[in-house]
This record gives structure tokens, C-alpha cells and sequence, in this order.
């Protein structure tokens, strides 16, 4: 597998993190079937794509960056789907996180 096909998974991953968090919040704690439904299927999905990613890349590094796109991706919905603040103080510490996954993608050891 190349690096390409690791960090692509990686970032799928981080995407369905992000859609998990989202479907948790709907399913109100799992008491809708749906949205719990969503919740489960995002999350056995997401696993199989660390799966793939760490088969390449260190642990630490698929970790840290996993949960970087997913929190990233997580206030953006938040934001843009379901009204939470998102001002200037929070884009800069977003900001940061992204700044970190780039740096995590783009060290020369990867």
C-alpha cells in the first residue's frame, strides 16, 4: 500500500469521525433508531479505514491526525448544520489543530 492510499483513508476516517460525532448528537442518546443506526455504521466504517492507515503509518501519527480532521470537521458541521458559535478565537485554536495534521502529513518522515 502507498502513502497516498494511507493518508487518503486516514482523511475518510477523520470525515466519518466528523459524521459521527454529528449522528451522536442526533440520536439523542441512541434513543432514535436512525440516527443511532448512522452512528454505528459510521463507526465500524471509520475503524476499518484506521485499519487501513496503519498499516503504513505509525500509530501516534494516525491517531493524532485522525482525531485532528475529525474535530476540525466536527466544528465546521457544528457551525455550518446545527448553529454553534464558531468566532474568531475558536478558528484560530481550529486553526492550530489543522496546522498540526499538516505538519504531521508534511515532516519529511512520512
Amino acid at each position: 500500500m502507498t502513502l497516498t492510499i494511507a493518508w487518503s483513508a486516514l482523511l475518510a476516517a477523520g470525515a466519518l469521525g466528523a459524521l459521527m460525532a454529528v449522528s451522536l448528537k442526533q440520536a439523542a442518546g441512541f434513543t432514535d433508531p436512525l440516527w443511532t443506526t448512522v452512528s454505528l455504521g459510521t463507526a465500524a466504517a471509520l475503524i476499518l479505514l484506521l485499519g487501513v492507515s496503519l498499516q503504513v503509518l505509525p500509530a501516534g501519527t494516525v491517531f493524532s491526525a485522525w482525531s485532528g480532521v475529525a474535530a476540525v470537521l466536527a466544528v465546521a458541521a457544528g457551525a455550518l448544520v446545527m448553529g454553534e458559535r464558531l468566532d474568531s478565537e475558536r478558528a484560530f485554536w481550529i486553526g492550530l489543530i489543522v496546522l498540526g495534521v499538516l505538519g504531521l502529513r508534511y515532516d519529511g518522515l512520512l
